[in-house]
């Protein structure tokens, strides 16, 4: 992403309900699936360090990789020393060293060269039993302006992603999509945007944290969704897909 992408995700990733919404599934899961359990995990792409930084606010031991300079100063800023520049295409984490890889929107991107290589790098990290946490921007539907300002490459759904894991030698242990009521916005707002392409602003749609009320509305139904995701209720469709993944036996 340009570093303009990152000055804005670090002014809002602690407060605003879309990310606050995915780092609350992320830490509800690893509490579930690892329960009283100090992990070592790695956050594959890790851009300011927000989800580091509250996985290690409850105790485990977090390592970060970036390919940008902007995001690792980021994270430096936050008081996050385990933090590598590297490229995730090309990185080879040791063998058998993470009880958890999680890569929230990163391997969407337009630098991503080989998806399914670099799903069967990670996995080569983990240990045995260890598993991954991936989200993913969903259906192609839903492609706007957003998508060209944070570079993504592609959009999924389970179908597509089913046999991406698959051909890494992966397979789902919860699959589901996330937020059914951005997916119902979005399509109004695509709807608007092809009218007004031509104004359009270079932000994207997280770029500002909405009103007070408005983002705590948001953050309380995402909050009452992911405790259903944690149930295994699979949500039928929506703006995200997210998906915790283990190595085929």
């Amino acid at each position: 992403m340009e570093k303009n992408a990152y000055d804005e995700m670090f002014a809002v990733e602690d407060k605003h309900w879309w990310y606050v919404g995915l780092h609350d599934l992320v830490l509800l899961l690893v509490k579930e699936l690892f329960p009283n359990r100090t992990l070592k995990i790695l956050d594959a792409g890790c851009g300011t360090g927000g989800l580091i930084s509250i996985l290690s606010s409850a105790r485990h031991q977090v390592e970060g990789i970036d390919y940008s300079e902007d995001a690792i100063a980021f994270c430096h800023k936050r008081g996050l020393e385990k933090v590598f520049k590297a490229d995730i295409n090309n990185w080879i984490p040791a063998p058998n060293s993470f009880d958890l890889i999680v890569s929230m929107d990163v391997l969407c991107h337009k630098w991503i060269h080989d998806e399914i290589q670099v799903l069967k790098t990670l996995a080569g990290g983990l240990k045995n039993n260890g598993l991954m946490m991936l989200n993913y921007p969903a259906f192609p539907v839903l492609s706007r302006h957003h998508d060209e300002v944070v570079m993504i490459r592609e959009r999924y759904t389970k179908k597509i992603l089913n046999k991406y894991l698959s051909d890494a030698g992966l397979e789902p242990v919860i699959l589901s999509y996330r937020l059914p009521h951005a997916f119902i916005f979005l399509i109004f707002l695509r709807i608007y945007e092809s009218l007004k392409t031509n104004t359009l602003e270079a932000k994207s749609d997280i770029a500002n944290v909405p009103s007070q009320f408005i983002n705590q509305a948001l953050s309380k139904i995402i909050e009452l969704e992911n405790q259903a995701i944690a149930r295994g209720i699979s949500i039928p469709f929506g703006s995200s897909l997210f998906v915790v993944v283990k190595k085929k036996a």
